[in-house]
């Protein structure tokens, strides 16, 4: 559970994530030698609040780098985060180059960029592991709790942000 109580002051604790969607490598979309390519990020927990971010689209071959950074607010940590890499079309509509589904409380103690592996949305084996390879993606966690004063005391489901990182992070 994310939220805490500090119940001298009666102040509310909750947890922040932020996600640096750093770069993607291997890209590949059956059909297109190009790429309009940007990541969607959703947050879903329990009922049925979600929470979606997107990147900017990125023209690209294969491999490209977005250094971009959102924040959410969460009030569950058993939620899970899906990240969609997807292409966008000359007539405006969405494919699908990979996903990957990844249950927060997994990624608590993760502090360095990691490569992600993308593949098909939705095919898995029988193993229950993901088949298609799309390509990868690097994405970077940091989780910490800020303090909830008495005004938010009705708190959003998610909150968030994005922003481009100033600087570049070494792999």
């Amino acid at each position: 559970m994310s939220i805490y109580w500090n119940f001298e002051s009666g102040s509310k604790w909750v947890q922040l994530m932020q996600l640096s969607i750093i770069s993607a490598r291997g890209l590949s979309l059956k059909g297109h030698n190009k790429l309009e390519a940007f990541v969607n990020l959703t947050i879903s927990g329990k009922g049925n609040w979600k929470s979606k971010v997107q990147t900017d689209v990125i023209r690209t071959t294969a491999d490209c780098k977005w250094d971009q950074r959102c924040e959410f607010t969460l009030n569950d940590m058993d939620s899970v985060l899906t990240i969609s890499v997807n292409h966008r079309t000359v007539l405006g509509t969405t494919d699908c180059i990979g996903a990957i589904e990844l249950p927060l409380n997994s990624l608590i103690h993760k502090r360095m960029p990691t490569w992600y592996r993308l593949c098909k949305k939705g095919k898995y084996d029988e193993n229950g592991q993901q088949t298609k390879y799309r390509g990868e993606i690097c994405l970077k966690f940091e989780f910490s709790n800020k303090v909830c004063s008495a005004t938010c005391k009705n708190l959003s489901a998610s909150s968030f942000s994005i922003s481009t990182l100033h600087g570049s992070f070494l792999l």
